[in-house]
Parts: structure tokens; C-alpha cells; sequence
């Protein structure tokens, strides 16, 4: 048929895929049969690896266009590609379907992922689908750090060994060994080294998929709502050289939210930490500055959970902790009394100070090395107080939204007597107390069962002892309460006070575990 002069037919195919259609379609010896009509057979030679190589990198080279400089390790890219990539792609057509998934996905993510990374789990996707899914499936069995528990020598539960000898297993056989290796260079704490906490901020800071904030943005190529994109800590990182600008960025940021109702400063602040290093020297003593300048602007009460700690205070203290030890020791008490003179974020300072002065006295008891010496805090110690007394006698100090956290810090730098005057002339009028009690009302979360459970609030009145006479507060406070004059916003701290004052008066300690049982 169709045998016409100076006409060859050339036909490309795989011999065992046409021998064995042959034999299921036409029930004939599919062997001989191709030799009946394949008059020159010739065999292409396997594929030359160094071009395979090639055509990928090229294609990929087109695909993920210019990357920042130091956004790409080459040396983990290496590791990373050899170890497990390379055996994924066999055939030209491999590099068309990768490349091609590659073109789509990463544009949407791209400057907030970790390239290598990135490339890795799409070839995961691309070629072992159903490992990609256990991992999707799974953030907490593959991101983040090992264990605390693991860290003190306690071996892996049976459950996480069974977890991943099923992934393991279901791995196709000639693959497994380089699923494997992929799986530990995108996720470490599934190998058999240790990774501790301290890793985090590192893997953060370079975007890896293994960092439990950063997992998410890996499979839904996007963002999550209220993250913070690498584009934001670039833009911030810019204005290090001008406190005011770098100041104004950060209040704007504390007025956007996430959804769970946390501002999104909480998360820049945490952000700001891990790139310390990307701070020129320079700009070092600015930064602080503005940081001691707006700090307490950034406090908000949606992100102090609960009554677990000061939350922003020391989220904004601690970039300038971390700053500090880049500055030349003789130079730091010069900088931080510059800054505390000039800022107005005392509860800020405040924070770092205690901090520092917590670094000194534990250095007493070792031979540990500190950021500032005994003398150099009680320096800093003595400007922060010049400055809290000015803010005192101007009753500016009401208004701060940390005022009980500040007047204890006050009362440990400055004696029971000076804070005590302040407060007792504060709640000298009605208003005043009515306006200082709030100041203290704090809220637990109390679980109830396995799944519901409701805030507490708590007044401690026994706290408030050394600023006020409470006895002579409580009575005035239960003739407001009848009278009907105690102001809505003011209702729940009254309540919970008078409540605390008379269980002290009774006898019951109202930090007991059953204390509240009756309600």
C-alpha cells in the first residue's frame, strides 16, 4: 500500500509500547510483525544527561527572570537540584511539563518564597503528586523546628515513625531515595539531625517552606491576609536612615489587622527582628531612635494575649537589643541615652532596660558577657526616671495605655513612696479613680471542658495596696455603685474590684484555682 516511488516513510515510536499495542489490538506476534514492515530499524541512543541539564536550566533561567541578589543560594540549589530534582527529570518532555507548571504558579509568589524551595516542591507536584498532598496535608508533621522534647534526648513517638514510613513506603522505588532527600532539604527536622527554635528566625528571615508562617504561602500561592510580604520589610528596611519615616511606616502598618483581629505591627515587628543584619551600621543608632520615639504608639491590647506578658513593648525592644550587638561597647550607653532622652516611648524603653538590667544581674551570678555594664544601666536607668517624672506631674502619664505595667517598673527604680504619692492624689477624685481602676483589669481565658471556654476578668486588689488605700477605695466605690454614677466604660473594672477586695476581706485567696467556681 501507498508504496510509491522515491516516497520513505519515517516513523518514530517506542518499540515495546507499539509491539504490545500490536499484540492487544490485532492479537498477532508484535515483535515480528514490526520487523515485517520496519525495513532500517535504527535506536536512538538514551539522553544525554549534560543537555537535559541544559534545556532545563535555560528554560528555568526564562521562566524565573532576575532575582534579587541574595535571594538565591547556590550552594543549597546545588544540594538541593542533585539530590533529588535531577532524578525527576528524564526526558525532554519532563522539562516541558515542569517548566511549564513553574511559568504559572510562581509569578504569584514571587519575592515572597524561597526560589529553591520553591523549584522543589513544584517538581514534588509535578512528579510525585501524592507525596506533594501528604505534605500539604500535614504542616505540622513537616514544618517548624524539632521538638523541645526531642532536643533533650527523648526519642520520636511510634505514631510520627509510622507517619512517615507510610510516605516513605508509597514512594515509587526507583525515586524513593531522592524523594527522601529532597523531603529533608525542604523540611529538616524530618532527617535525623536535631534543629532547634533557633532556627526559625533564620529560615524566616530566607523564606524556607519549613517555617510554619511561611509553609502556607508555598501551597496557596498567595499571601496569607495580614501577613506581612517581603516587599513590606524591603520597603521598611529603606527608611532605616530617617527615624521620622521609619516611624510613620510603622504606625501605619499597626492600623491595618489580620483576621483574627491581631494588628499587623505584631507581625512586622517579629518580621524586623530577623533582618537585624540587613540594617547598615549607620543607620543603627535611627533606627533605634525611631523605635524609642514611637514604640508605644504600636501598643495595641488585641495583641497582649491576655495576661501572658507586655506584647508590643517587648516585640519593639527587641530589634534594639539585636542592634545593640552591632554597636562598639563604648558607644551603646551614648546611643540608648540620646534616644530615651529624645523618644517618647517610655514603655518601650522601659522594656529594653528591664531586659538589660535582667542580663546584669544574672551576669553577676556567671561569667557570662553583657551589652551594657552594672553602671552603664543604672545610667540609663536614672535619664528614663528624669523623664517619667516630667510626664508625671504633667498627668500625661494617665493616658498611657500600659500605665500599670509602667508603675510597676516606676516602683522597682524609684521606691514604693514617689509612685504611691502619684497614684494617691490621682484617685483623689472620683473621676480619677474611676479612670485608674481600668488600668488594671485584666482578662484570662478560662476553658471549659475540651472546647468552649470564656475570658475572666481579673482586678488584683492586693496588687494595688502599695499605690492606694483600698479599704478607703472600696467604700467610696460602693457609694458610686448605688448612687448609679460609675460610667459604662468603668463598670466591669468597679465590679471585679469590689468583688476581689471582698473576697480578700473574707479570707479567700482570689488567685485560687477554685476562687471563681461559684460563678
Amino acid at each position: 500500500l501507498a508504496d510509491f516511488p522515491n516516497v520513505v516513510y519515517l516513523l518514530a515510536f517506542d518499540r515495546e509500547v507499539a509491539a504490545q499495542a500490536i499484540e492487544q489490538q490485532c492479537a498477532l506476534p508484535g515483535e515480528r510483525y514490526l520487523e515485517k514492515i520496519i525495513q532500517v530499524p535504527f535506536e536512538l541512543p538514551p539522553i544525554d544527561r549534560v543537555a537535559l541539564q541544559k534545556a532545563l536550566f535555560q528554560r528555568l533561567g526564562e521562566v524565573l527572570g532576575d532575582i534579587p541578589e541574595g535571594a538565591f543560594d547556590q550552594a543549597y540549589w546545588t544540594n538541593v537540584y542533585y539530590d533529588g530534582i535531577d532524578a525527576l527529570i528524564q526526558v525532554p518532555r519532563d522539562v516541558v511539563r515542569f517548566t511549564n507548571a513553574l511559568a504559572v504558579t510562581y509569578p504569584a509568589v514571587r519575592g515572597e518564597v524561597n526560589v529553591v524551595d520553591f523549584i522543589a516542591l513544584e517538581a514534588l507536584r509535578v512528579f510525585l503528586p501524592s507525596l506533594y498532598d501528604t505534605i500539604r496535608s500535614n504542616p505540622d508533621r513537616f514544618s517548624g523546628h524539632t521538638p523541645d522534647i526531642l532536643n533533650a534526648g527523648t526519642k520520636r513517638s511510634n505514631t510520627e515513625f509510622q507517619f512517615h514510613d507510610a510516605w516513605r513506603n508509597s514512594l515509587p522505588e526507583g525515586l524513593c531515595e531522592n524523594a527522601q532527600s529532597l523531603v529533608k532539604h525542604l523540611f529538616p527536622k524530618t532527617g535525623n539531625s536535631i534543629y532547634g527554635s533557633d532556627w526559625l528566625k533564620q529560615w524566616r528571615r530566607a523564606l524556607r517552606v519549613c517555617h510554619p508562617d511561611i509553609f502556607p504561602i508555598y501551597f496557596r500561592l498567595a499571601v496569607p491576609q495580614g501577613n506581612i510580604h517581603r516587599s513590606e520589610i524591603t520597603a521598611l528596611l529603606a527608611l532605616a536612615g530617617s527615624p521620622i519615616e521609619f516611624g510613620q511606616a510603622l504606625i501605619r502598618t499597626k492600623a491595618e489587622r489580620h483576621p483574627d483581629g491581631l494588628s499587623k505591627i505584631w507581625a512586622l515587628l517579629e518580621r524586623l527582628a530577623d533582618h537585624i543584619q540587613d540594617i547598615p551600621d549607620e543607620h543603627i543608632p535611627t533606627v533605634i531612635q525611631a523605635l524609642f520615639d514611637v514604640g508605644d504608639e504600636l501598643l495595641d491590647p488585641a495583641d497582649k494575649l491576655y495576661m501572658l506578658g507586655p506584647g508590643n513593648i517587648l516585640r519593639a525592644s527587641r530589634p534594639v537589643q539585636h542592634l545593640l550587638k552591632r554597636v562598639p561597647a563604648d558607644q551603646r550607653v551614648d546611643i540608648l541615652k540620646e534616644a530615651i532622652t529624645s523618644g517618647s516611648a517610655i514603655a518601650v524603653q522601659a522594656g529594653l532596660l528591664r531586659k538589660l538590667e535582667d542580663e546584669v544581674t544574672n551576669a553577676n551570678e556567671s561569667t557570662e558577657t553583657t551589652l551594657l555594664s552594672d553602671d552603664g544601666v543604672v545610667q540609663l536607668k536614672t535619664v528614663w526616671l528624669d523623664k517619667l517624672h516630667a510626664l508625671s506631674s504633667e498627668n500625661s502619664l494617665m493616658d498611657h495605655p500600659e500605665l500599670s505595667w509602667l508603675l510597676d517598673t516606676w516602683q522597682s527604680w524609684d521606691g514604693e513612696a514617689a509612685v504611691r504619692a502619684w497614684c494617691e492624689r490621682v484617685v483623689s477624685t472620683d473621676n480619677g479613680l474611676l479612670a485608674f481602676l481600668p488600668k488594671f483589669l485584666q482578662y484570662s481565658f478560662l476553658v471549659i471542658g475540651e472546647r468552649a471556654g470564656h475570658d475572666r476578668p481579673r482586678l488584683n486588689t492586693r496588687r494595688l495596696e502599695s499605690y492606694i488605700d483600698t479599704a478607703v477605695c472600696a467604700k467610696r466605690l460602693t457609694e458610686l455603685t448605688e448612687k448609679g454614677v460609675v460610667p459604662a466604660e468603668a463598670e466591669d473594672a468597679v465590679s471585679q474590684f469590689l468583688k476581689e477586695f471582698e473576697m480578700l476581706r473574707k479570707g479567700k485567696n482570689p488567685d485560687g484555682f477554685d476562687a471563681f467556681d461559684d460563678e
